[in-house]
């Protein structure tokens, strides 16, 4: 406590993916602080960040204050800061939040808590003026739910999905680049269940609009568990609409990569449009650790070339090219000999679109 009490805290209940949990101690005539509405934030407001940055309260148990704005709302920082955890929907803002104020409150002027403080996005390991809450709109339904002993549970249907770009759009003959690519559909997952496969165009969940990945994690992460919800994707330039029963979102460690399976053998490196590949068991691949059983791991990617341009890197492993399933680099070669044109490739970052080489960019 600020006067330099302590007290030991039983955990009630807790859930690692927002990063909250209920703590319960056995004190008395505590003050409360006020909880406000996070839906009622505006970028520009003034915010104070409370907390105990560095441990500082090892010396000192009063928290320090800063003061900034909001400067953005509805963040995602994904899986990237994480691990397990997936921070969306963040307030960001500029007051200084710095390593050891996680926990803390985020409050506005009027002293009511509005974020939770649980993240900083930084190069330095300290302040740089980009730091993240949990909107405590978001916190009371979770913890609401685990003050009453409930389990958290997200909606999920088991399937790993990408922004469309340009390129992808074009390739796939969509007028614009609204919706979301399926890069990967989960074995036995929901998704899998209602049809939907590699290369779908996801662009109505639920009879809303879908623009981007961040809408469609919001709005499938909020949707109840064994609900039937319509999915409309595009495949061949063709609507469909599939029914989808929502499934629970398994723990990470439960989490399996997109269908794969069978055996490689030992070949010779193949190269094509600025690529170098090779196989997935072969001496330069192990030290990528793919755990994938199909395919090939980019091990070189030539500079100014149009695999480069397409964002390939070493490490990526690619399963599909033109929608044909690549087993090892024999395949590869034999394949790509042929294309013409821009290429799909499908790797386990997702889709990428590889254009035709120029005259002298040929090999």
């Amino acid at each position: 406590m600020p006067d330099g009490r302590e007290f030991k805290g039983e955990i009630k209940g807790q859930d690692p993916r927002s990063d909250l949990a209920i703590v319960k101690i056995d004190a008395k005539n505590l003050p409360v602080a006020v909880l406000g509405d996070s839906d009622n934030l505006k970028i520009g407001q003034w915010v104070v960040a409370i907390g105990n940055p560095f441990g500082m309260s090892m010396q000192n148990p009063e928290p320090t204050v800063t003061t900034g704005v909001i400067s953005a709302l509805h963040r995602t920082l994904g899986r990237t800061l994480g691990r397990e955890r997936d921070y969306s929907d963040l307030i960001q803002t500029d007051a200084a939040i710095n390593p050891g104020n996680s926990g803390g409150p985020l409050v506005d002027l009027k002293g009511e808590v509005v974020g939770i403080n649980v993240a900083i996005f930084s190069t330095s390991g300290g302040y740089q003026g980009v730091g993240f809450a949990v909107p405590s709109n978001m916190a009371k339904r979770i913890v609401s739910r685990l003050i009453e002993g409930k389990k958290i549970e997200y909606g999920w249907i088991g399937v790993t999905v990408q922004d469309l770009n340009e390129e992808l759009a074009g390739y796939f003959g969509l007028t614009d680049k609204n919706g979301v690519l399926v890069a990967g559909v989960v074995k036995d997952g929901p998704g899998q269940k209602a049809g939907i496969k590699k290369g779908d165009v996801i662009k109505l969940y639920d009879a809303k609009v879908i623009n981007n990945v961040k809408e469609l994690l919001s709005a499938v992460n909020k949707t109840e568990v064994g609900r039937k919800v319509k999915v409309m994707v595009l495949r061949d330039k063709k609507e469909s609409s599939l029914d989808v029963v929502i499934g629970s979102r398994p723990q990470d460690k439960d989490l399996q990569g997109v269908q794969s399976s069978g055996e490689e053998e030992q070949m010779q490196p193949g190269e094509w449009r600025g690529l170098i590949v090779v196989d997935l068991d072969s001496r330069e691949a192990r030290k990528f650790n793919s755990q994938e059983a199909e395919g090939v791991v980019v091990v070189g990617v030539k500079p100014n070339s149009p695999a480069e341009s397409s964002g390939m890197i070493a490490g990526d492993v690619i399963l599909e090219v033109n929608r044909q399933k690549i087993k090892d680099a024999a395949e590869f070669r034999k394949i790509t000999r042929t294309i013409k044109g821009d290429c799909l490739v499908a790797t386990t970052r997702g889709y990428l679109v590889i254009k035709q080489a120029s005259a002298s960019e040929k090999q």
